[in-house]
């Protein structure tokens, strides 16, 4: 996947959830996990990248990663926009 320190154009991830903090959820904060991407220091490379989920309608909503969630190479993304609860388990591009 690294080639000379330099990524991929885009890359693909899946949501996994959304990022829970006590008894409130928030659909902008959700867990990605990255293809190719199984520690800490490779993910960590990714933060400040943008991302894209796109629905069935066309509808795409945008957002950042913006930091590392564990030790296997998951990261969270924040969206503009909250995203619905079908964008789970869905694929989204990260470039």
């Amino acid at each position: 996947m690294e080639k000379g320190g330099d990524f991929a154009m885009e890359l693909k991830g899946v949501i996994l959830s959304t990022m829970a903090r006590g008894p409130r959820n928030f659909s902008r904060d959700v867990l990605v996990k990255v293809d190719g991407f199984d520690d800490v220091s490779s993910a960590s490379k990714l933060i400040g990248r943008s991302v894209t989920w796109t629905s069935k309608k066309g509808l795409e909503v945008r957002g950042r990663v913006i930091r590392v969630h564990g030790r296997n190479g998951v990261v969270v993304v924040r969206f503009n926009k909250p995203l619905p609860g079908q964008a789970l388990s869905t694929n989204v591009l990260i470039s």
